[in-house]
């Protein structure tokens, strides 16, 4: 391996992500003004899975699937969650983080969070109106988006992030 690009990857383990995620939802839905009872449901759902996965990395691994995984699974997920840092940190080569301005579901904070792990061996970079697809959002106002304003496709400045990147490192 020559470098490692970690795109839209979280800095925390699973369960703090999905802690995040839980109330990052909640709070889109209401600034979107969609308050129905399937939003709300979808809201609680989201809620119980983030405490179910916190129970399995508390180590309450006995019980039924979650989400459609075994316990098991998740288990090893939340375990290479918090090992992905360390294992990050005592690589030698170069590494670049990269995750977008309106990801909502790995935020900016959490992929900045790398900058320990990578050291002086590579960046982490931010790009502005990016998602965690990859596309362009033309605003962060989830009340005024609109179809159009969603993108469908990796946004070019994605790809020119890292293809920079990797042109100034290797």
């Amino acid at each position: 391996i020559d470098a490692l690009v970690l795109l839209a990857s979280p800095s925390v383990d699973v369960p703090d992500l999905l802690d995040f995620q839980a109330e990052k939802f909640a709070e889109l839905v209401e600034d979107s003004g969609q308050q129905s009872a399937a939003a709300q449901g979808a809201i609680r759902d989201l809620q119980h899975l983030a405490t179910q996965v916190r129970a399995i990395g508390d180590g309450q691994v006995e019980g039924p699937p979650l989400a459609g995984a075994s316990r098991e699974f998740w288990a090893s997920y939340i375990e290479a969650s918090r090992e992905a840092p360390a294992q990050v940190a005592a690589s030698d080569v170069p590494v670049l983080a990269l995750g977008g301005e309106l990801d909502w579901n790995v935020p900016p904070a959490y992929v900045q969070g790398w900058s320990e792990a990578i050291g002086d061996r590579g960046e982490v970079v931010i790009l502005p109106n990016i998602t965690h697809a990859l596309t362009r959002l033309s605003t962060g106002d989830v009340a005024a988006l609109g179809p159009d304003d969603v993108g469908e496709e990796v946004d070019p400045s994605v790809v020119e992030a890292i293809v920079d990147w990797l042109d100034d490192t290797l």
